[in-house]
């Protein structure tokens, strides 16, 4: 049994969209004018931050949705799906449980959890068990699965635009959110900060844009160490 931690989480970026600030320039220059085309533009990153601070600060995201990122994930958790595809407004193609034999896959915990025994010995019985189902009982894949934990390790590929991955990371990076949601999160601004280091620049929690939480008495009580007005 292989036991992994959510460190051992590892993303990828497959796919990114070219010239992303440019793109998004042109999408807003046709909402104010009959074209696209552009200009003499300023392309330096503090003339993309100015931009995107106006845009994300006025409600004007919708330009954004132009620009997408492809991501592989390897070793989240089955937990850890189910959280992340409610996020809607994405594409989510995960490994399959009913097709794929999940018998040599490791299980994800936090740090904590790996240290105590009681945690390998369930999991050990749970894999175990699956195995058993299968090659004893003859069950198929898609029926011993129902015994796998949502430790269950699965990789996932997900594509995601930008006002949705803004979306995602002002929800899911907050302290609120369970360690393996954080550790995504951070990853996942980490893998896109080099395809558009401005955007990367200008992505938070809700108490990074708006300086104070917006969850009443579920707050943590520790708001970001810098808000969106102080990126330059």
């Amino acid at each position: 049994m292989n036991l992994l931690t959510y460190n051992n989480m590892k993303l990828t970026c497959l796919r990114a969209t070219a010239a992303p600030f440019m793109l998004i320039k042109q999408a807003a220059k046709l909402t104010m004018t009959t074209s696209a085309l552009l200009e003499d533009e300023d392309y330096t990153e503090k003339a993309q931050i100015k931009f995107l601070k106006f845009i994300i600060q006025a409600e004007h995201t919708s330009i954004l949705e132009h620009v997408a990122w492809t991501i592989y994930a390897e070793n989240i958790s089955r937990s850890l799906l189910a959280q992340l595809t409610r996020h809607r407004i994405a594409s989510f193609t995960s490994a399959s449980q009913h097709y794929s034999d999940y018998t040599d896959m490791p299980f994800v915990v936090s740090e904590e959890a790996k240290k105590l025994i009681i945690t390998h010995d369930i999991l050990r019985v749970a894999s175990s068990g699956y195995t058993s189902l299968l090659e004893d009982y003859m069950l198929p894949r898609e029926e011993a699965r129902q015994v796998l934990p949502n430790a269950s390790a699965v990789n996932l590929i997900m594509t995601i635009n930008a006002r949705s991955l803004l979306n995602l990371i002002k929800q899911r990076i907050c302290r609120r959110n369970v360690e393996e949601m954080r550790i995504f999160a951070d990853k996942l601004v980490e893998r896109i900060q080099p395809t558009w280091p401005a955007f990367a620049k200008c992505l938070g929690p809700y108490c990074f844009y708006l300086g104070k939480c917006n969850q009443g008495k579920m707050s943590c009580n520790k708001l970001w160490e810098v808000t969106l007005d102080d990126i330059a």
